[in-house]
């Protein structure tokens, strides 16, 4: 239970300290303190076991309640942030939206690129492509881009977007210069909905705005 909650602790940690320094003293904090409570109580249980034996409808519950914290450490960890679900579920009405938006402005034919590959490609009903590879398994399967955080370390552009020429790009991540360059270079111009393949014929023109210059 404690090595599970200590990976999940390190990936946050790397999140925060890669994306969000900011907010990585106040987060820590109470990542730390949720820690530090779990790994005291198992230290409290661990000597009574030794001195007399704990009832198993007691160590039971205990296990149980340990296996949840570690298996749901995300809720657990959103919950030590001072989150609440209505952050969670703003983005999930954000991504549905924006999804019914891309299915209105795209043809059937159309393939959309994603590093937010759930709900958004789901209610779009288009051909998706995941650019962090967690549905791909030519990126899954290749060599990290950045340093390690899960599922948002690997990348390939040149191949799911040189190579694949999806008509649509909503978003990017991890993105140099030069990778933008090669984007433009592939044939690519920004609009309000990321970047669209200015010779697509699977794109509604009419409806999709493009930013003033």
């Amino acid at each position: 239970m404690l090595p599970a909650l200590g990976v999940g602790l390190l990936a946050e940690g790397i999140y925060y300290f890669e994306f969000k320094t900011k907010e990585l003293p106040t987060n820590g904090v109470g990542l730390a303190l949720l820690f530090v409570v779990v790994a005291g109580v198992w230290v409290g249980i661990l000597p009574m076991t030794r001195r007399r034996p704990i009832s198993p409808p007691i160590f039971a519950v205990t296990v149980m309640l340990s296996v949840g914290v570690a298996l749901n450490f995300f809720g657990v960890s959103m919950w030590a942030w001072g989150k609440s679900e209505d952050d969670l579920i703003r983005a999930d009405a954000d991504a549905v939206r924006e999804g019914l938006v891309l299915r209105e402005i795209t043809s059937s034919n159309a393939k959309i690129a994603y590093i937010a590959a759930g709900a958004m490609p789901y209610f779009a009903g288009r051909q998706a492509v995941d650019l962090l590879g967690k549905s791909d398994a030519v990126i899954a399967k290749s060599k990290p881009a950045a340093a390690f955080y899960p599922g948002h370390s690997k990348w390939n552009y040149g191949y799911s977007i040189g190579q694949l020429k999806p008509d649509l790009i909503t978003a990017l991540w991890g993105a140099t210069h030069a990778d933008k360059k090669n984007i433009n270079d592939w044939g690519y111009a920004a609009s309000e909905h990321g970047y669209y393949l200015k010779n697509s014929t699977n794109i509604n023109r009419a409806l999709l705005e493009t930013p003033a210059p």
